[in-house]
């Protein structure tokens, strides 16, 4: 996973890789599809990279769970937990979907209430390493801000990786995450449980604060 610091020069990188299309577009031909996809989307891929940013401050960032082992070891669990999850689904991912995966995933260990609302940022952000995978393969001799993408899916020529993605982050914004939390949550089922009802009657901002 890069670091934020790697990722804050995501912006420039992409800005190269607009002009470099837009110079070439008709002529292209190989890559054409990928062309359309980006240039058509670039300003909402911009948007999404300065959303990851403003949703993972450091501090924040750091108060996460990491794993302990393995070949993601000092990782914040859930960026491995988010990388599964759209491999799974082949960045294809649902409300439906995510959460029937986190329901199997809770049932041997239980996801912090923090690591479920930085969930959709790292979703966002594995697959932004994912496109800008992709676009590497079309200018290989631009030196990406990002390490390779851990998943390999979103097939492999660069035209299927490009347009996987860009359809994944507008999938992602369409999820309303507020009630994804509440159905996720273990916490939130155990608060639900009051016999008074006054947890469960509450508006979001009051059940938030609690």
């Amino acid at each position: 996973m890069p670091a934020l610091s790697k990722l804050t020069t995501l912006p420039e990188w992409l800005a190269q890789v607009r002009s470099l299309l837009e110079s070439e577009r008709g002529i292209l031909a190989e890559h054409y599809r990928a062309s359309e996809w980006f240039l058509d989307n670039y300003f909402y891929v911009q948007r999404t990279v300065r959303q990851v940013l403003h949703d993972m401050p450091r501090a924040f960032f750091r108060r996460l769970p990491v794993l302990g082992k393995g070949d993601r070891a000092g990782m914040p669990r859930v960026y491995a937990l988010a990388a599964d999850l759209l491999l799974r689904t082949k960045l294809l991912p649902d409300s439906v979907s995510m959460q029937a995966y986190l329901r199997r995933f809770q049932e041997g260990r239980t996801l912090t209430m923090g690591e479920l609302w930085a969930l959709p940022a790292f979703l966002r952000l594995c697959t932004l390493e994912q496109l800008v995978g992709s676009l590497a393969r079309i200018y290989p001799s631009l030196p990406s801000p990002l390490p390779a993408p851990a998943l390999g899916i979103g097939g492999s020529h660069a035209d299927e990786g490009v347009g996987c993605c860009i359809r994944t982050v507008r999938m992602l914004d369409r999820v309303d995450w507020n009630s994804f939390f509440c159905k996720s949550s273990k916490v939130e089922r155990i608060l639900n449980r009051d016999p008074a009802q006054a947890y469960e009657n509450s508006d979001f901002a009051t059940r938030d604060r609690c």
